[in-house]
């Protein structure tokens, strides 16, 4: 009878310990704002891989204004990347400048989501695709709901 007392006593500890750990995935939000963001683009840089021994030929950098667009969605593509003698496959976030709807900059946003690519291959109407080396993220407008993804690097954390 007592050994029956303790083992419904563990149990609902078990339990009880169970719910608390599982609690529906109360996450907190984070707040933001877009914010217009100028970036250095250096094509010796390299694209989609981390190396020490790659050298860097600073007269080539050259400013980029990233847009102020949020897209609807984007494509997970493997995309070779690196110099030349070490092509690599990196996963890029794909996005066409085209299908892509302005922002102000100072919008209040919430982050949803960061996408798993570390780099975006940003197709441009009537040029080269640019290789960006940073995250893509999924942000809500509070003031309207709109809801898209944008170059993490135009999201500022507010919070």
């Amino acid at each position: 009878m007592f050994s029956r007392r303790i083992l419904i006593i563990l149990t609902g500890i078990l339990f009880a310990s169970f719910f608390v750990a599982c609690d529906g995935g109360s996450s907190k939000t984070q707040n933001a704002t877009l914010e217009s963001t100028t970036i250095i683009q250096n094509p010796t840089r390299g694209v989609g891989f981390q190396s020490q021994s790659t050298s860097k030929i600073t007269a080539m950098d050259k400013e980029f204004k990233l847009p102020e667009l949020l897209w609807p969605t984007f494509e997970y593509r493997m995309i070779a990347a690196g110099p030349r003698h070490r092509q690599v496959k990196a996963e890029f976030c794909v996005i066409d400048e085209a299908q892509g709807v302005p922002f102000t900059p100072g919008e209040k946003v919430e982050v949803i989501e960061e996408a798993r690519c570390m780099n975006v291959y940003h197709m441009i109407p009537n040029t080269s695709p640019i290789r960006h080396v940073m995250g893509f993220t999924k942000v809500r407008v509070i003031a309207t709901g709109q809801e898209g993804w944008t170059f993490s690097k135009v999201v500022r954390i507010t919070e």
